[in-house]
């Protein structure tokens, strides 16, 4: 009885669990800034991407209130966030005083008269800076504090590059606040791979609509069908995270996470009417490949060389691959247990239904973005 009990809890419980984790429509927004430094031979450029919806915890973007960004509002904000950016990001020169240089114009998108507040993820600008040198440094240090602001979860990923050296990516994140940069000295790799590998696992579990679309998966397969499916879809979103990330096949990001939406809730449906499911591993190599396209994004955005694209892919595909697994071993169990019982099948439809109602919002709300 106690078994049962606890049982009935659990599958009451989980479909609630999942509704509150999904509770934000933007579920599969990378919190994520960006940062491009190139050491010349008379200056340093440095050059800050961030989006509205990250911006937006810095400075007040609609000071009017009409839901909208317009040039004067732009202006404001354009002037408010360089003074922000040029006290939380330090560039210092051979242990010398910290200075992100002089802030040039910020760049806009352009033929953007105003921008809605719905589009405010989608719409990134560009916080140009330039730092003329007296003498070519031998290290360069580079230091965020932007996480009081924008929290915890962001992620800054920063491009040095120099002039005959290979490029240099690198991940900030509060944990990891600073890199020394050495000009004489090659890059550690595996330092960078490992950085992409930790990336790649917190971009799985940042963004909610892939969990639940794992979740979904799990909660009605056997141990069987669960190594086909969990397999369809690490080759699937393998095959289109390199061919997105380089650069060969590029789709709309908007449509992507339509798309996305779209499979969460296929999924969903599928589990609610659906009793067998052994040849569902068809179906979740295609969502797979989608799922892929949405991974590549935030390499992408990044904007890597060639060189360092390669092993910036691989780690961030072994991240990937690893958060998924540490998914199905904390899910599955449970799923494997409550499947014993007599509460088994009012747990899988509950968490089915719960996974859906997520899906729907999201693709209602994703759908109103590409209007």
């Amino acid at each position: 009885m106690r078994y049962g009990s606890a049982a009935l809890r659990i599958a009451f419980a989980l479909p609630a669990l999942v509704l509150a984790c999904a509770a934000p429509a933007a579920a599969h927004q990378a919190d994520t800034s960006y940062l491009d430094v190139a050491v010349g031979s008379e200056a340093i450029d440095a050059k800050v991407v961030l989006d509205l919806h990250v911006l937006r915890r810095i400075v007040d973007l609609d000071a009017d209130g009409d839901h909208r960004i317009d040039a004067g509002e732009r202006e404001h904000a354009g002037r408010a966030v360089q003074s922000y950016l040029a006290k939380r990001i330090e560039l210092s020169l051979d242990g010398g005083a910290p200075s992100l240089g002089e802030p040039l114009a910020p760049v806009w998108p352009p033929k953007i008269e105003s921008v809605r507040e719905r589009s405010f993820p989608q719409t990134l600008v560009a916080f140009p800076f330039r730092r003329p040198l007296a003498a070519y440094p031998e290290l360069l240090t580079v230091s965020l504090a932007v996480w009081p602001e924008l929290g915890p979860s962001h992620t800054n990923l920063t491009h040095v590059r120099e002039e005959g050296r290979e490029e240099l990516e690198i991940v900030f994140t509060e944990a990891e606040p600073d890199f020394d940069y050495f000009t004489e000295a090659p890059p550690s790799r595996l330092r960078q791979f490992g950085q992409f590998v930790i990336l790649g696992v917190q971009h799985i579990y940042g963004g909610l609509d892939h969990v639940l679309f794992l979740i979904g998966l799990l909660v009605v397969s056997r141990l069987r069908e669960l190594i086909g499916i969990v397999s369809s879809f690490t080759v699937a979103h393998s095959i289109t995270l390199a061919v997105a990330g380089l650069g060969l096949v590029q789709l709309p990001s908007r449509w992507i996470e339509v798309a996305i939406a779209l499979t969460i809730v296929w999924i969903a449906v599928e589990n609610l009417w659906r009793s067998g499911h052994a040849a569902r591993w068809r179906l979740t190599f295609a969502f797979g490949l989608v799922h892929g396209f949405g991974f590549a994004g935030v390499l992408r955005e990044l904007d890597l060389s060639s060189s360092g694209l390669m092993r910036s892919l691989a780690g961030f595909n072994v991240g990937v691959e690893l958060g998924q697994i540490a998914l199905v071993l904390a899910c599955y169990p449970v799923f494997a247990l409550l499947g014993r019982t007599r509460y088994g099948t009012i747990a899988a439809k509950g968490v089915s239904l719960a996974v859906g109602v997520a899906g729907l919002a999201w693709l209602v709300e994703r759908t109103r973005l590409l209007s």
